[in-house]
């Protein structure tokens, strides 16, 4: 059949089918054209980018260098401390060492048995010391010898130590000193003062005993009870005891440990053979030979560190007397034997630690530049964008600076405007003023005219009875009238001078702004007066509690306008439904005695919280088109705050009356106004 396969063939496998990308793909696709967009970004603006890339890659290469300074610094940080501690050790090792031969050396010289034999050389007294030191030589065991050397240089006794016991030795071997440094050198010193020789290898007979004895002699000098010199007291310390117990000191890092003389020659070194060249004529065998510049460190300095090829050094010095004058005077002004401690850590423990620091600053260096790279293309790819952002901006600002222009214009006229509207409603409270103040000159001046013309007609009354003839009660009755009338003319024209002397004074204050010392009493009562006169008709009452001694340096005149636009406020707008309400205006002194508080409260309707919120501001009135201009408080806060230098403050509800607080300093700030 024809669908059949045939036989020994294989059919073809079926094609695969379409399958989508897997989302791992798509990211990566996604990432790829991401790049290749910013790469494109980037080559538009090249030369920006490598500006702000130069400057970046200058501190990373400074930093990284920095960096690995610092962290090879703290790699080797660890050795430094610990070439510190074993030069510390070290020197508490000869101090330890130094104090011990001292302790020892002047207790054997302030011995009893030693002072007997001074005092008498007899061989009783002299084996009876001979006994006391070969104890002590046997107990302490550090001692080579110890010995007594008379004023003329021989040897009265001598204790030596041999194999670890102390053996005297027989008088007809003892010796002649006078050559030696220790014996002519302790001779010149006073007593209790101690001589130190330089350490080097003991001498016998002339030649370097065998095995090497590496010895420092300490000595003091010797003096009888009347203070005749009878010799020195010399003590050979076997300074290999010292020598052991400093190289058998543990150390980290591998670090070596070298003791030096004064003049450069190894006491102690890592190689034996470097040891005690002055001694044995090795010249060569000095540092000062073998590292010169290191050795010319050591001059410079008492103490310090130093690294050169053959690796890092911390070295100190080290003296019996340590700088100590006190101490110095003990030895008589002489120079004891100065000791350098080096402890050396050779290149290849600074190498090993300083492994892998560079890698690892290379590496970091490389995060480094990958991340400031992608960090200065965005800020380069940004600021490109943000120029083009201004640029197309530079438009727009030329336009809104042309209507800022216009606005700043109008602004101006309409604060002109507002000025010129309080200044107006200043003039209207002073035509007010001037209306009360005629209508109540009206008064007293009506009364003086009517007055005089009785007074007129009476006279003119005399005049025709005098051609009738005149009697003498019609006389009478003429004086009393007369007299009676004059009284009331004057007391008319003086109540009427009154009133235009207060007018005058608040005239003045309201236009020239003057400051001067008043009691608030008298302003209050005088403005209240005015008041009045424009109320006269009003059924509501005005109360005022003020205290008669306070007193004020301050502006009577805004005071008195503020106080008049605020009373003038309640009388208007407070009782709009009231038979008759009642003001109440009080004051007291703050705690302190620097500020008062006034305040003008009424018991009228309130005022409703969204109208309170704007109650100082311009042209805010309930009356718009009944005569209000919304300008009387604002005025009233103007002058409290900018003039005054107070504060004015309200509070109210609705159906609870309304209560104005002015807090004034006793002593108004100066001001230009």
């Amino acid at each position: 059949m024809a669908g059949d396969a045939q036989p020994g063939l294989t059919p073809p496998a079926a094609p695969p089918p379409n399958r989508p990308a897997p989302p791992g793909s798509r990211h990566l696709a996604r990432q790829l054209r991401r790049g290749r967009h910013l790469l494109w970004r980037l080559w538009q603006v090249r030369r920006a980018f490598l500006l702000a890339l130069l400057p970046w890659t200058a501190a990373l290469l400074l930093i990284g260098g920095l960096s690995y300074d610092r962290l090879s610094q703290s790699r080797l940080e660890p050795l430094r401390l610990a070439q510190n501690d074993l030069t510390l050790h070290g020197l508490t090792v000869l101090s330890r060492w130094s104090g011990f031969l001292k302790r020892d050396l002047l207790f054997l010289a302030r011995s009893p048995a030693l002072a007997r034999a001074l005092e008498n050389q007899r061989d009783q007294r002299i084996d009876d010391l001979a006994a006391t030191w070969l104890a002590f030589s046997e107990t302490s065991g550090i001692y080579d010898k110890i010995r007594w050397i008379d004023e003329t240089g021989r040897e009265r006794l001598r204790i030596n130590l041999e194999e670890g016991h102390a053996v005297r030795v027989p008088s007809a071997k003892l010796q002649e000193k006078t050559h030696r440094p220790f014996f002519y050198e302790t001779m010149t010193l006073h007593p209790g003062q101690v001589y130190y020789s330089r350490l080097d290898l003991n001498i016998e007979n002339d030649l370097i005993e065998l095995p090497y004895k590496p010895t420092l002699r300490v000595a003091t000098p010797l003096f009888d009870r009347q203070g005749n010199s009878r010799g020195v007291l010399v003590l050979n310390f076997l300074a290999h005891v010292l020598l052991d117990r400093l190289a058998q000191m543990p150390s980290s890092f591998g670090l070596e440990l070298n003791l030096i003389d004064h003049e450069g020659y190894w006491l102690l070194a890592p190689d034996p053979t470097q040891a005690w060249g002055f001694m044995l004529d090795h010249p060569e065998q000095a540092l000062a030979r073998r590292n010169p510049k290191l050795w010319q460190a050591m001059q410079r300095r008492t103490s310090g560190q130093f690294t050169d090829s053959s690796g890092q050094w911390t070295f100190d010095t080290y003296s019996p007397v340590d700088g100590d004058p006190a101490l110095l005077l003990e030895t008589g002004g002489m120079d004891p034997p100065t000791w350098w401690l080096a402890v050396h850590a050779p290149q290849s423990v600074v190498d090993d630690l300083r492994q892998g620091v560079l890698l690892r600053s290379v590496a970091l260096s490389a995060l480094a530049f990958l991340a400031i790279v992608l960090f200065v293309a965005r800020i380069t790819l940004a600021t490109h964008e943000r120029n083009q952002a201004l640029a197309r901006l530079r438009h727009r600002t030329v336009e809104l600076d042309e209507a800022n222009t216009s606005l700043s214009t109008a602004l101006e006229r309409q604060r002109a405007m507002q000025t010129e509207l309080v200044r107006a409603e200043k003039l209207s409270s002073l035509g007010l003023l001037v209306a009360g103040v005629a209508h109540e000159l009206n008064t007293p001046i009506g009364a003086a005219v009517v007055a005089n013309s009785t007074l007129i007609k009476a006279r003119e009354a005399l005049d025709r009875q005098l051609a009738d003839g005149l009697r003498r009660s019609t006389l009478t009755d003429f004086l009393a009238h007369q007299a009676e009338g004059n009284r009331l003319i004057g007391s008319n024209l003086e109540r009427a001078a009154g009133l235009i002397r207060l007018f005058k004074q608040l005239a003045v204050d309201r236009a020239a702004v003057e400051r001067r010392r008043f009691a608030l009493a008298e302003l209050v009562d005088d403005t209240l007066h005015m008041l009045r006169t424009r109320f006269k008709a009003s059924p509501h009452s005005i109360s005022a509690e003020i205290p008669a001694d306070l007193q004020l340096d301050s502006y009577p005149g805004p005071l008195g306008q503020v106080l008049e636009n605020l009373v003038g406020n309640a009388l208007t707008h407070a009782f709009p439904y009231q038979g008759s309400g009642e003001i109440r205006i009080g004051a007291r002194l703050l705690p302190g005695g620097e500020q008062i508080e006034l305040s003008v409260a009424d018991n009228g309707a309130g005022i409703a919280p969204e109208q309170l919120e704007r109650i100082f501001d311009p042209f805010m009135t309930t009356r718009r088109g009944q005569g209000g201009t919304g300008l009387g408080l604002h005025l009233a806060h103007h002058l409290t705050t900018e003039l005054l230098g107070g504060s004015l403050a309200v509070s109210s509800a609705p159906g609870q009356g309304t209560r104005f607080t002015l807090t004034l300093p006793r002593n108004a700030p100066a001001t230009t106004a």
